[in-house]
């Protein structure tokens, strides 16, 4: 009896991990695809059993070291996909590794701090005491079986082995769903976007972007400043500016004429990187690899004589440079306000607005003035002053949060302050530019929305949810120009805009052009046209019954 529990120890813990992982990424099934996932996670588990026999047969100490090195790592991967599925609601993809290497260790850690609550920390030292038991009385349990492997050999081999193949000609379910495989194919695609990015491909997109032709349409001789302000994680569905019942833009509604509000606008992704890959080239969602092979928007500015800057409070340090610093470091003038490194300092936007003071002050005739906020990433609470710290209940809150509990209260409060101190911040700068000489243009856009309760206990973003909340941006337009201009755009605030055609809207107003300029994609032309918005692969509009209105 004691020789067959032990064997069934063995074959458990070779297909615990799959089944652990598998039941954590469908967690909506029916008994259908229980018995594929079953299936699948044994005949998956068992192939490693099967291997580790094999191993037995040619040497009882190289079967084990396998055994052992199996365990951890398999062990390892699962409890790190299942801190990020099951207690932060983020699926293992391209978009975490980003995360993890192309931003920072203060932004990551206030990411991780924010979404581990107490139960959740419990929940996961829990699972690691358990697997380092179960890892203990493993070793105990392999030594016994491979001394009976030793003495079976095929009798144990051929019905594995059979059971297996089986269920591979069933279900082809080795090369299908395998954890292993979506952590390769992850690791294959970030290591292709580095080697974009590489020397070689650098040389290879200068030679293109020098080859591309760039002209300025101004005939005459008017000043022209365009300032593009970047938020971070606003969505919009916060903002009183779009009908939120809490005043979070008391300073932006006292100039509300002054401004032009668009407000059907959607992210093309649900993380800064990939947002801002498309936001600020020619890429898309269908053509993403026009960012690789044609100007950004800071390259085709430089050529057409605008002195450009980029004022960020985003920071940009560690082993990988992030997006952010790619971009920065096209514009004439990069300025990165952001040094802190620990969680005990924080850097507030305000800190922009004297370089952005400075910035106007440059007498240079045409000027792109990008300015980078650090906005309402989390952690929400480290993202205003005190001065902002007003929501503390849970009055005027929204009727789909009715039901949040303490926490998710506290949530949406530190969330809603944040709200209103990047209404403070977006009224100075224009504040700002009424002081200025020149033609001036102020664009807001976020990069991608948040989640912030609505649907369920989950507060931020992942590039792979489906969620409206996440990709519904405002969008907001400010000029100096004459009234009379602005009132032909004031009916164009309906026009559904997904903004990886920002490249063209933006090149509109500088009265730039390129091969690839399309004066139908931007959403200040009179000849725009509404294209097909997407969420992942899905049609956005038909997934939201949106009115596409022209």
């Amino acid at each position: 009896m004691k020789k067959y529990l032990g064997f069934l120890v063995y074959f458990l813990a070779f297909i615990l991990p799959f089944e652990l992982w598998e039941f954590s990424t469908n967690q909506v099934i029916g008994s259908r695809v229980f018995v594929v996932l079953v299936t699948y996670a044994l005949a998956n588990g068992l192939l490693f059993a099967v291997l580790g026999i094999i191993l037995s047969m040619i040497s009882k100490r190289l079967a084990i070291v396998y055994t052992h090195v199996y365990f951890l790592v398999a062990y390892t991967i699962v409890l790190g996909l299942l801190v990020l599925q099951v207690l932060l609601h983020i699926p293992f993809s391209l978009m975490v590794l980003n995360a993890l290497f192309d931003t920072t260790v203060v932004e990551s850690s206030e990411y991780f701090s924010a979404q581990l609550s107490a139960f959740n920390l419990l929940a996961l030292l829990l699972l690691l005491a358990s697997i380092v038991y179960l890892w203990r009385y493993f070793v105990q349990v392999t030594q016994s079986v491979f001394a009976v492997l030793l003495r079976t050999k095929i009798k144990m081999i051929l019905p594995i082995a059979v059971f297996y193949t089986v269920c591979i000609l069933q279900n082809d379910l080795l090369y299908s769903n395998n954890m292993f495989n979506e952590l390769q194919d992850a690791f294959a695609q970030y290591k292709q976007e580095k080697a974009l990015l590489g020397k070689e491909n650098n040389y290879a997109y200068l030679k293109n972007v020098q080859a591309v032709p760039c002209y300025h349409l101004a005939t005459d001789t008017v000043a022209n400043t365009i300032v593009l302000v970047l938020g971070e994680s606003l969505s919009r569905h916060h903002m009183s500016l779009y009908g939120y019942g809490r005043e979070t833009n008391p300073l932006l509604a006292s100039v509300q004429s002054e401004l032009v509000v668009f407000d059907d606008v959607i992210a093309p992704a649900q993380t800064t990187i990939m947002s801002l890959q498309k936001m600020l080239s020619f890429a898309t969602i269908k053509h993403p690899d026009l960012l690789y092979t044609q100007p950004t928007m800071l390259d085709v500015f430089n050529r057409a004589g605008y002195k450009t800057y980029w004022i960020s409070n985003q920071q940009v340090s560690g082993i990988h440079d992030t997006w952010s610093k790619v971009y920065a470091q096209k514009a004439s003038t990069p300025i990165f306000v952001n040094n802190t490194n620990s969680w005990l300092h924080y850097s507030f936007d305000e800190q922009l607005l004297p370089h952005f003071a400075a910035a106007l002050k440059d007498t240079s005739k045409f000027k792109l003035i990008v300015l980078h906020l650090l906005g309402n990433h989390m952690r929400y609470d480290k993202r205003y002053t005190a001065t902002f710290d007003r929501f503390s209940s849970a009055q005027a809150f929204p009727l789909i949060c009715k039901d949040a509990g303490e926490q998710e209260e506290q949530m949406i409060n530190t969330y809603d302050n944040a709200v209103l101190y990047n209404d403070y911040i977006l009224y100075q700068c224009i504040q700002l530019l009424r002081k200025s000489t020149q033609q001036t243009h102020l664009v807001y856009v976020s990069d991608h929305g948040e989640a912030v309760c609505e649907e369920s206990e989950y507060c931020g973003h992942d590039g792979a949810a489906m969620s409206r909340y996440m990709r519904e941006v405002p969008f907001l337009y400010w000029s100096n120009r004459s009234m009379h201009t602005k009132e032909a755009m004031m009916t164009w605030t309906h026009r559904p805009f997904q903004t990886d055609q920002l490249m063209n809207a933006m090149l509109d107003l500088g009265q730039l052009r390129t091969p690839m300029f399309d004066s139908t994609k931007s959403i200040f032309s009179a000849y725009f046209v509404p294209s097909k918005r997407y969420m992942h692969d899905l049609d956005y509009d038909s997934l939201y019954r949106k009115t596409i209105i022209q």
